[in-house]
């Protein structure tokens, strides 16, 4: 309207009645706003537009903002951040950054329980962080923060007990890893198992299976253990995993494993399993092998059960026993004549012939032993003993021995002063009991007279003491009796 006066200020009145219309409905008359608006428009058709704008005043504006926007990118061109940043937006380059990491990347599957690693180090150049943190965002709620603690110029932690699908990252100052998706999975355990133990075949024992779930074992050294189970998931592969070996399980089924194996020593053993999604998981139940010791028999020579000194010719009765607790091998009568000198001789006699039966378990062998055909001199000396062996093929046989007894050969003059000594002193010893027993009973015929009170309650307890002291004596001379007439029995 200023350019143009001829307007007469019908333009500006025709917009200000178009943008009120609504507001000033009820004082306005619509044909006078309709007239106003037709002639604002008539007068303005007959203007050029062109001639309205003041071309040299916008040029002189346009030129100062150009002018100006060229300075200030001549400027920041000289700056290396402007040209990276530039180039930045325009392709796919990483932002600059004082602080550089490798980020191990976690693995993507991990079993539910299980810990996820995070391990990040240092690159060339990068300054030192004050703080690596992992990131943890779950498919519900916040993310979490974990601080890697530094070892060197690596930074490593662990996001404990994942239970569900998650995404971590590591931030470091102006550095950001990208973000790293982890699926948390069922892991694969054994849903039920059981096991059959057969004990080695020298044992002649049957098969004993345990019951469902009892994994704990005590079993002989060489027993065959076979292990037959399911799993909650298909599986790639079952394996044993004890101390220092791994027994694999075949699969007889996607969720179905059967295998053997040997009991070899104490240890302790854990399914250890492998999904079809590579996902591996050891259950956490440890089962013990506890290894029973088959024990070498238990060999005594019950007679004569001592030292003798006998003639050259005697015939001397023995009474072996040997007991074991899986069955009895080979034994022997070993003896060494003249121990240590030019003249050993070492003299075996059979007792049990091999192999023995696997039902025997006890043995008792009353022999004579002839010590005439060895021609021994007065002066000599033998040394003998039990051995018997077990059946035991796995880690025997175990040898059992019985105590070493010794036999002195003498002649007949010295045999006889050492037996009339003997005799004597039996005769010592039944003389003094007889006088014992007298003394005793004296006393109790006293104590019988006596009136009931707590004196005598008091010395019948000391004269029953007394009288099993004579009993006591009286056998060791019955024992002594017995050993003379044996002497007596052996030395022709």
């Amino acid at each position: 309207e200023a350019r143009f006066p001829q307007l007469g200020d019908r333009l500006i009145s025709a917009l200000q009645l178009a943008r009120s219309a609504p507001r000033t409905r009820a004082f306005n008359s619509p044909a006078l706003v309709a007239r106003a608006l037709d002639e604002a428009v008539t007068a303005c058709a007959a203007i050029p537009f062109a001639q309205a704008v003041r071309l040299p005043a916008q040029a002189r504006w346009t030129g100062l903002a150009l002018g100006s926007g060229a300075l200030f990118a001549a400027l920041a061109w000289g700056s290396s951040g402007f040209r990276v940043g530039l180039a930045r937006l325009v392709t796919d380059r990483p932002w600059p950054s004082v602080y550089a990491l490798d980020v191990q990347a976690p693995p993507s599957r991990v079993a539910q329980g299980d810990d996820l690693p995070v391990m990040a180090t240092l690159r060339e150049g990068s300054r030192i962080p004050r703080r690596v943190v992992v990131h943890v965002q779950g498919r519900h709620g916040e993310a979490v923060e974990i601080t890697l603690p530094p070892e060197g110029g690596a930074y490593r932690g662990r996001v404990e007990h994942l239970t569900e699908d998650l995404t971590v990252w590591v931030t470091a100052g102006d550095f950001r890893s990208p973000d790293y998706p982890v699926r948390v999975l069922e892991k694969p355990v054994v849903s039920a198992f059981q096991v059959r133990l057969t004990p080695p075949e020298y044992t002649g024992l049957p098969a004993a299976p345990l019951l469902p779930a009892t994994g704990h074992l005590r079993a002989l050294r060489g027993s065959r253990v076979h292990v037959e189970g399911t799993s909650n998931k298909p599986l790639k592969a079952c394996t044993l995993s004890f101390s220092k070996r791994a027994v694999s399980l075949p699969l007889q089924a996607p969720t179905r494993f059967s295998g053997d194996f040997m009991v070899e020593e104490a240890d302790s053993y854990v399914f250890t399993l492998e999904d079809t999604e590579e996902l591996k998981a050891t259950h956490p139940v440890s089962y013990q092998v506890t290894v029973i010791q088959d024990q070498a028999p238990l060999v005594r020579i019950m007679k004569p059960g001592k030292d003798l000194n006998v003639l050259p010719n005697a015939r001397i009765p023995l009474d072996v026993r040997a007991q074991d607790d899986y069955g009895l091998g080979a034994g022997t009568l070993a003896a060494v004549l003249n121990r240590g000198t030019a003249e050993e001789q070492q003299v075996r006699l059979p007792l049990i012939a091999a192999p023995a039966t696997k039902d025997l378990k006890a043995f008792s062998a009353p022999l004579v032993w002839d010590l005439a055909p060895f021609k021994l001199e007065p002066g000599r000396q033998l040394r003998y003993l039990a051995e018997v062996a077990d059946l035991d093929t796995v880690s025997g046989p175990n040898l059992g021995r019985s105590q070493e007894y010794g036999i002195t050969i003498v002649s007949r003059e010295d045999f006889e002063a050492e037996l009339q000594r003997r005799i004597e002193e039996m005769v010592s010893d039944l003389q003094r009991s007889r006088e014992q027993a007298r003394q005793l009973r004296n006393v109790t015929e006293v104590l019988a007279a006596s009136p009931p009170d707590a004196a005598r309650e008091s010395r019948a307890m000391a004269l029953g003491l007394e009288q099993g002291r004579l009993g006591e004596s009286l056998q060791q001379v019955r024992d002594a009796l017995d050993d003379r007439m044996q002497v007596i029995r052996v030395r022709k």
